[in-house]
């Protein structure tokens, strides 16, 4: 094909061959009949200078089989395809949030895998499905609502598959299979999170600028808080940023915080209008993509395509892993799961949701996971989170500190009540440990409320006053207390 012309070709093994664009960053080492290669990038969690080519050294030094290799992933983090392959095996898995995606499809008895599904039915000549179902889906309200997030591992077309985060795939028989979780996740205290969250955040963030120049986003929410602090020792190197759309004036709490923290702790934070799109773009973007998320979201990425170039943007995506938390369900069953989604009347996502439960209901329970938890991170979370990604590959590459196994598998060792909204209170503890200062300034205080509004006003003005009488400080410890407590 034409759009391949121009493309990387790298053999790997006796009989693997990646065709991949220039922009895609591909790392290869080899042990003897071991041979591992990386698509994208990893990050060290513990040593922050450590490049591609140290991680998968490193990896490949220590572990010869599979599921060694697996484990020792598992301080990484990025957005990654790691491909495994010696004279028996050829397996691949991706990170943990399914970011780097990978769809698939057995044609002519070999295994063939695409970022994207389009691609490979216009290389392959594969037909969309005609299931009524399926379409009946597709067509649906909920299915916009949700951003055009899909469910299930099947795709519009014809035996082109999309793999589930958590999961593997065998590239001899094109199968996938369960390899998280695989043990019960340890029982830590709070304060042990708060540290090793702590040192995970802070060392991942300092690897990301030890490579490259860095563009943050800092809005009111939480996710971006945590990671604000974690860029402390070295937030002089950070480029600070928040997208301005035209429905937010600057009362907004996307921008009257980050205002605030600016103000506050003297950094630069710059308010991007974000309004502009030439429709060329569209053509560009339709091209790479199979399924467009959302209009809005366009616009952030022609704004990134036209003004972040060479930047490598940190995001707060796959934090929803961690402190986003279902409903619990009476009796854990297909239809009770889509009704979560309010997709109980789809026949198609009950369907693909009963499939994937019977796979993953055995390892609910014997590894003490809740099955909300996996079927929000797998089936929703899968298929939504990792949409934004692969429309921002043709402009910028991000990064989500978050999307790392050891810091997914140590916040989630926590009870539920520590780790999800609004309180929060594991990312109000880590704040704390690393810039405590952050959290005078609220977090999504809903400024556009006029109530909240003049609370926020009121508690500055108390501040101020607090700090010219020499009482900040001492009232300020005993806040701390009372809200993290």
């Amino acid at each position: 094909m034409d759009r391949f012309k121009s493309w990387n070709k790298i053999k790997v093994g006796n009989d693997l061959h990646i065709t991949a664009h220039p922009d895609l960053t591909i790392t290869t080492v080899k042990n003897d009949d071991l041979e591992l290669a990386l698509l994208g990038f990893m990050f060290d969690s513990r040593n922050y200078k450590s490049t591609n080519s140290d991680i998968l050294n490193e990896i490949i030094k220590h572990n010869s089989t599979f599921d060694d290799i697996i484990k020792a992933t598992s301080r990484y983090a990025g957005r990654w395809i790691l491909i495994f392959t010696n004279n028996i095996e050829a397996k691949l898995l991706h990170d943990p949030g399914g970011l780097r995606q990978v769809f698939y499809t057995n044609y002519d008895s070999n295994t063939w895998c695409s970022a994207q599904p389009h691609i490979l039915a216009e290389l392959l000549n594969i037909q969309e499905t005609n299931n009524s179902d399926l379409k009946e889906f597709q067509n649906s309200k909920q299915y916009s609502l949700s951003e055009n997030c899909w469910i299930g591992n099947s795709t519009i077309y014809q035996d082109i598959y999309h793999l589930y985060p958590n999961h593997y795939l065998n590239l001899r028989n094109c199968s996938f299979s369960r390899y998280w979780p695989n043990k019960n996740l340890e029982d830590l205290s709070i304060d042990k999170v708060t540290t090793q969250s702590s040192n995970i955040l802070t060392e991942l963030i300092k690897a990301a600028s030890f490579r490259h120049k860095i563009a943050q986003t800092i809005t009111a929410g939480w996710d971006t808080r945590l990671l604000l602090a974690a860029s402390k020792s070295i937030k002089n190197d950070i480029y600070y940023y928040v997208h301005q759309f035209s429905n937010m004036d600057d009362e907004h709490e996307d921008i009257f915080i980050p205002n605030e923290l600016s103000l506050q702790h003297n950094l630069k934070i710059n308010i991007i209008d974000c309004t502009e799109y030439n429709l060329e773009f569209d053509k560009i973007n339709k091209n790479n993509i199979s399924i467009i998320q959302s209009e809005k979201k366009k616009l952030q990425h022609y704004n990134y395509f036209s003004q972040f170039d060479n930047k490598l943007l940190i995001s707060g995506n796959v934090s929803p892993l961690i402190k986003e938390q279902l409903p619990k369900v009476d009796k854990v069953t297909a239809l009770n799961l889509a009704r979560l989604l309010h997709l109980h009347n789809s026949k198609y996502a009950v369907r693909e949701i009963s499939k994937w439960l019977e796979k993953s209901i055995n390892y609910s329970k014997k590894y003490k996971i809740d099955i909300e938890k996996l079927f929000y991170w797998e089936i929703r979370f899968g298929s939504w989170g990792p949409m934004f990604n692969s429309e921002l590959d043709i402009a910028v590459e991000e990064f989500s500190p978050y999307n790392c196994r050891d810091l997914i598998n140590v916040m989630l060792s926590i009870p539920i009540h520590y780790r999800t909204k609004p309180n929060v209170t594991i990312y109000s503890r880590v704040i704390s440990n690393l810039w405590p200062e952050l959290l005078d300034i609220p977090i999504n205080p809903n400024t556009g409320n006029i109530i909240m509004k003049k609370n926020h006003e009121i508690l500055h003005t108390l501040m101020r006053f607090l700090k010219k009488i020499g009482l900040y400080k001492i009232v300020r410890f005993f806040y701390r207390k009372l809200i993290l407590k």
